[in-house]
């Protein structure tokens, strides 16, 4: 019995010695390989795209793979032929090494190829390529094409598919038709049209690619919170206004105008004329309500019903054309004209009706309008 133990224990040991053994050497070729690959790499990269060695092997550490690719070569020309200059390859190669691994007929050139199928050429290939490198990571067939051929169904053209994945990119690494097709349903249901959606996508491509829950909340609140019927030609306005920020910026906004006094029912009033109104910073609310309100002398109400008299610039439009209109005042030679429908004017209708009628009487206020009103 005790010789079977022994037995079984000696045999045991030499088992366990051989497989470490075979461990041993397992793991010593691989840490070799590894190791090889990663003085290969470090070395490409400093002696081929100019990387500091630092850079390089900080670049490397990015890279799982045990062997070393075998033409990265292929890989840098491809991209100088297609207009790319050191610069963005190592770029490109430094945020993705693994770029360098990838067949270029195969994988790189399908990529570029249907970038240019939408309209994508020269320049704005390099510059676009260059600033969206996961579009390298993702599959043609899997990622790209069936987003691009989405985004055009519901755009209608390749010059917009290619005005909104430049505004939000990441519409080609993501999976746009799953992620969309659900907020574009909503959207149809509460009454947009073809053309209303189109504009929509064009304009806020990154709303789209948000949660349909979350969108639901926002075009809830355009109805409630600030009164806004869909079927108002402002609801659209409304969505846009509202999705652009968070709750708890959009109720500091709403601070602002209540502490200028602003009732709720003014504030809606504002909001169902011109939603945008809320896109306005704090300090740009706060600092057209104190020139208006405490040195015009406008109430809120006035403004509730012309709110775009809070859109353009104090400094260009607004006081220049409020001080003429004080001085004509002055001189009694106002005809009645109100600042509302002063600042609404385009520069050159103002000065034709406002100020070339006193040209000979105000020859200064004429000089001070062509060099200021706009």
């Amino acid at each position: 019995m005790l010789a079977r133990i022994i037995g079984i224990r000696v045999y045991g040991v030499k088992n366990l010695h051989i497989f470490s053994i075979y461990t041993f050497r397992f793991l010593h070729a691989n840490t070799t390989i590894t190791t090889t690959s990663t003085h290969f790499l470090v070395d490409f990269l400093v002696n081929s795209l100019g990387f500091s060695r630092e850079e390089a092997v900080t670049t490397s550490n990015k890279v799982t793979r045990s062997k070393p690719p075998k033409n990265p070569d292929f890989v840098i020309n491809f991209f100088e032929k297609n207009g790319f200059d050191n610069t963005q390859i190592k770029n490109i190669v430094s945020k993705s090494p693994k770029v360098l691994f990838s067949n270029v007929d195969k994988t790189l050139k399908p990529k570029l190829e249907i970038l240019q199928e939408i309209g994508f050429s020269g320049s704005d290939l390099v510059k676009f390529a260059n600033a969206n490198i996961h579009i390298f990571d993702r599959g043609v067939d899997t990622f790209l094409r069936p987003s691009l051929e989405y985004l055009r169904t519901l755009l209608g053209s390749d010059e917009d598919v290619v005005k909104v994945i430049k505004k939000t990119s990441w519409l080609l690494s993501s999976n746009a038709p799953k992620i969309m097709a659900p907020n574009v349903l909503l959207l149809q249901n509460i009454g947009f049209s073809d053309l209303k959606l189109r504009k929509f996508i064009l304009h806020h491509p990154r709303t789209m690619m948000r949660k349909t829950e979350w969108l639901e909340d926002v075009v809830h609140r355009v109805e409630t919170d600030f009164g806004i019927p869909r079927e108002s030609a402002m609801f659209v306005h409304g969505i846009s206004a509202v999705s652009s920020f968070s709750k708890s910026t959009l109720a500091e906004k709403v601070d602002v105008y209540r502490s200028f006094g602003w009732s709720d029912a003014h504030i809606n009033t504002m909001a169902r004329k011109l939603p945008f109104c809320f896109c306005l910073s704090e300090a740009k609310i706060r600092k057209q309500l104190t020139f208006l309100m405490k040195e015009v002398g406008c109430t809120s109400e006035y403004l509730a019903s012309r709110p775009k008299l809070l859109m353009y610039s104090l400094e260009k439009r607004v006081i220049p054309r409020y001080k003429v209109l004080k001085i004509l005042h002055g001189k009694r030679l106002n005809s009645g004209l109100g600042l509302y429908s002063a600042a609404c004017m385009t520069p050159s209708t103002f000065m034709k009706e406002v100020v070339l009628p006193y040209k000979d009487k105000l020859p200064l206020l004429y000089g001070s309008c062509m060099k200021s009103v706009q």
